[in-house]
């Protein structure tokens, strides 16, 4: 990829106009941005200003104090409404005429929102630790207080750390988990990039996708064979052992879970089937073939059943569809505008999804069995966000970086909108470096 040449020039000194972000109750009416540009004002400064004049909590929203917008005037260039840019809207041309504009204020867009929820998913976590874990009232009272979004995640979390360490007591606490898989769609991806080059005969979509740090999943129409090896995740038929479900097109499958059908042979007292199950057997038997649709790990080839392709990880033989990029960037094979390639990403980030946690809570030692109980209970039920969030606050805090750096190179976008978009960015980033942290101190608690 090529970096783009272009950056944003100083704006130019005009007596004649003033650029125009709210109505006459802006409360920022007086710092430098809402008179006339100085010819040396730079980017930094925007930043500097604007963060000084909001000394609340804006927490992402462009609604918020000076992210404030004038109501009409959508085609004046001198004035940034809602039309323009609008946080969790689907932009249009009116913010940018240049589809790399676009896409970089767009990311900026979706990146705010997938910020904005995971604090909420935290927040509601926390919360409901501290809570099941008797949290006293005026605790309770204090935290929920908090105006500042992101000061009112650290204080319900700092509550339910407190309060798991007093009913843990002496005891010894430990969660076992598997660190969640995130993935993104590799076409919304691959087709936000196509926007990104400026190579008139370069299709992104016949060109190799790569899915650079992580693993490509596809759907093949042939054999999906391992990689060197090793099993590749499947769901279609299994020429090998599955290691997963099943569920059973013709005879019966050797099962070790639960079976939704008939367990001939095997049933224990819990329900669970550990013999034939004819139906869907939740946990394969080891080394056991599943004739039907396997879902997890195939040791040998994995291929589609007769009215759908195979889903795999693995090694196609003939032709396939990227579908997903799990734990990784998709790349597509032509040489792309680098800051907009950031607007892409930042957009699949927000947009990517993780698969739910499965926890294993272990409680060693003496304790009050009611108490223990309640706090294995909180831990099963609410730990499985936080870590799932802690996983993707990773992702974005590593994307943000590169989308803020990308914002303050851009002169594509309406000059009234830049600073509201730059305010935007530098908030949702400085909240996902608060929840971060909050997040991982949490998961040592337990790990």
């Amino acid at each position: 990829m090529r970096r783009p040449t272009r950056r944003t020039p100083i704006p130019k000194y005009r007596r004649d106009r003033q650029l125009v972000w709210t109505n006459a109750q802006f409360p920022c009416d007086n710092h430098p941005l809402m008179n006339n540009y100085s010819p040396f004002l730079s980017m930094a400064a925007m930043i500097a200003t604007l963060a000084a004049c909001d000394s609340g909590d804006s927490n992402s929203n462009p609604n918020d104090k000076c992210h404030s917008f004038d109501g009409g005037g959508n085609d004046n260039p001198l004035i940034c409404t809602h039309d323009n840019f609008q946080v969790g809207a689907a932009l249009d041309g009116s913010i940018s005429e240049d589809p790399r504009g676009l896409i970089a204020a767009q990311g900026v867009s979706d990146y705010a929102v997938a910020v904005a929820s995971l604090r909420e998913e935290l927040t509601t976590a926390c919360r409901a630790i501290a809570l099941d874990l008797d949290a006293s009232r005026q605790d309770v009272t204090a935290a929920e207080s908090v105006a500042n979004r992101d000061e009112k995640a650290i204080a319900w979390c700092n509550l339910a750390s407190t309060q798991i360490a007093s009913f843990r007591g002496s005891t010894t606490l430990k969660v076992n988990f598997e660190p969640p898989a995130c993935s993104r769609q590799v076409s919304p991806d691959l087709s936000c990039q196509a926007q990104c080059t400026a190579e008139l005969d370069c299709d992104v979509r016949s060109e190799p996708a790569r899915c650079e740090g992580g693993i490509l999943e596809i759907a093949c129409s042939g054999g999906c064979g391992a990689w060197a090896g090793i099993a590749v995740n499947c769901e279609g038929s299994c020429e090998g052992a599955c290691q997963g479900s099943c569920e059973v097109l013709s005879g019966s499958v050797a099962c070790a879970g639960k079976c939704a059908g008939s367990c001939v042979s095997g049933i224990q007292p819990d329900g669970t089937c550990m013999g034939e199950c004819v139906g869907r057997c939740d946990v394969v038997a080891h080394g056991a073939l599943c004739s039907g649709l396997c879902l997890g790990k195939c040791n040998g080839s994995c291929k589609g059943l007769p009215n759908a392709r195979a889903k795999c990880d693995g090694n196609c033989d003939t032709e396939y569809e990227p579908l997903n990029c799990r734990s990784g960037s998709t790349l597509a094979g032509c040489q792309i505008d680098v800051d907009c390639f950031h607007g892409c990403q930042a957009t699949a980030m927000a947009q990517s999804v993780c698969k739910p946690v499965e926890l294993i809570v272990m409680i060693q030692g003496e304790g009050q069995p009611e108490r223990l109980l309640k706090l294995k209970t909180t831990i099963e039920a609410n730990y499985g966000v936080i870590i799932a969030a802690s996983s993707r606050l990773g992702l974005l805090e590593y994307g943000g970086v590169h989308l803020a750096g990308t914002i303050t190179r851009m002169d594509t976008i309406k000059e009234a909108c830049i600073p509201v978009v730059l305010k935007t960015m530098t908030g949702a980033v400085a909240s996902v470096k608060t929840m971060g942290p909050i997040s991982a101190s949490l998961i040592a608690l337990v790990y």
